[in-house]
């Protein structure tokens, strides 16, 4: 859906990509252990016939990611070959015999059958809007992004102190 040009990552109320190289490790290494990760939301605007009565053909985007950009970027970054993670996170039977510890691997290192388990382990849930209006992305976008407190820095260390370095 990325790739085909199906999906706006960028709406105009979107913000750009913000995470950091760390951020990202951490999105793949928590896939990785199964750890629960938030639904992806979109808006289908394609066969929308409130969308295209309140803003016109969408043409060729058919969806618009409300929420979930820095996920989503992530993941094609990963199969792209433009994110690495520890070579020791990933079983050996996925990978050439060439990588050690220390190493690190993209999804492109991945042997045939790396890449489908592990398709099949990075599960992401995808809630699908059927919005009228850019107005109401930008609305869903801010209700999604606006609710709870964030976690400070104090409670992120504590945690960080407790956890286990490796995977």
């Amino acid at each position: 859906m990325v790739s085909e040009g199906e999906l706006l990552l960028s709406p105009p109320y979107q913000r750009g990509d913000v995470w950091t190289n760390q951020q990202r490790v951490d999105l793949i290494k928590s896939l990785l252990l199964g750890v629960p990760v938030p639904a992806i939301v979109v808006n289908r605007r394609g066969d929308n016939a409130g969308w295209q009565t309140n803003e016109g053909d969408p043409g060729d985007i058919w969806y618009a990611c409300i929420d979930g950009k820095q996920r989503l970027t992530t993941l094609c970054q990963w199969q792209a070959g433009d994110l690495a993670i520890p070579a020791e996170w990933i079983d050996p039977a996925f990978l050439g015999a060439d990588f050690k510890p220390g190493d690190t691997v993209t999804a492109i290192d991945l042997n045939a059958t790396g890449r489908r388990v592990l398709a099949q382990r990075f599960v992401i849930p995808l809630a699908e809007a059927k919005l009228p209006s850019l107005a109401e992305e930008a609305e869903t976008y801010r209700l999604i992004n606006s609710a709870g407190t964030s976690h400070g820095q104090d409670d992120l260390s504590r945690a960080q102190s407790l956890a286990r370095p490796k995977l």
